[in-house]
């Protein structure tokens, strides 16, 4: 099914048929894992009315541990989208993990940064980010909670 908006001076539309479930190119052989797609390079789900390729746009980023969960997103003036969440499982070394793409790169590559721990201490569990840009200090904030891991968190 498809959604239009019309008023004056505004018109959109958007193509709601692609699904986000499965691996991110639907091309390749099926692996429940999806094995080789964890690049963080963006694929399109859908394809326009046109046969031309448009979103949802689905990525898998590389990952070192299993558990990946409470994502905070924030747009930055450089174009940049921020993602910090939370890696790892709960009272067990959790971690707070972060990565970036550039919007403004051309969108054949569009892919998201290596993601990297940012904030994380053996026999604590990080979790829950937010991430909030300053405009005043032009600093990208990350707050989060840190307690003792398997402390009933």
């Amino acid at each position: 099914s498809s959604m239009s908006e019309g008023g004056e001076g505004t018109k959109w539309s958007v193509d709601v048929t692609a699904g986000v479930y499965g691996c991110p190119d639907l091309d390749a052989k099926w692996d429940p894992f999806c094995n080789g797609q964890a690049t963080g390079k963006l694929r399109p789900r859908g394809k326009g009315s046109n046969g031309d390729e448009q979103g949802p746009w689905v990525t898998m980023l590389p990952m070192q541990k299993k558990n990946h969960h409470s994502a905070s997103l924030q747009f930055l003036p450089s174009g940049k989208l921020a993602l910090a969440w939370f890696s790892g499982r709960e009272g067990e070394n959790a971690a707070i993990a972060f990565s970036s793409l550039d919007l403004y790169a051309d969108a054949d590559d569009w892919a998201w940064s290596t993601p990297r721990v940012v904030s994380g201490r053996k026999k604590e569990a990080c979790q829950n980010p937010v991430l909030h840009y300053d405009a005043t200090s032009a600093l990208l904030v990350l707050l989060h909670t840190c307690q003792m891991a398997g402390k009933g968190q």
